[in-house]
């Protein structure tokens, strides 16, 4: 296996993670109840 594909998804995943976890808490804001109904 070449060496560029697990680059490529690590760095897709250090995108990723920030902006999911950013959406994650900025969309907890507006849906409260649903994460509730989760929880």
């Amino acid at each position: 296996m070449k060496k560029h594909i697990p680059n490529s998804l690590t760095l897709f995943r250090i995108v990723l993670v920030p902006f999911f976890i950013w959406f994650a808490f900025f969309d907890l804001h507006k849906h409260n109840f649903l994460w509730a109904a989760i929880i």
